[in-house]
């Protein structure tokens, strides 16, 4: 997958943490990402038994001011 995100952070108190601050203003990620999942229930719009596992992985960096690597993992079961 690919996301370009824009942000802009705004009325931020003035006494609030340095690393609040240094926040603002606004910024621009590109992010491409993957996402692995196995599925075993037995339905996907209504399930009523099984589980699923899957883990996905973003990377940002490719344009923008912001860089990150973010990984997930993640499960269900009913």
């Amino acid at each position: 997958s690919y996301t370009l995100q824009h942000e802009k952070i705004t009325g931020v108190n003035y006494y609030a943490s340095r690393y609040i601050l240094d926040q603002l203003g606004a910024t621009n990620a590109s992010i491409l990402g993957h996402n692995l999942q196995y599925d075993r229930r037995d339905n996907r719009l209504d399930p009523t038994q099984g589980y699923f596992v899957g883990m996905s992985n973003d990377w940002a960096g490719l344009g923008g001011q912001v860089r990150f690597v973010r990984n997930k993992l993640f499960a269900g079961w009913y």
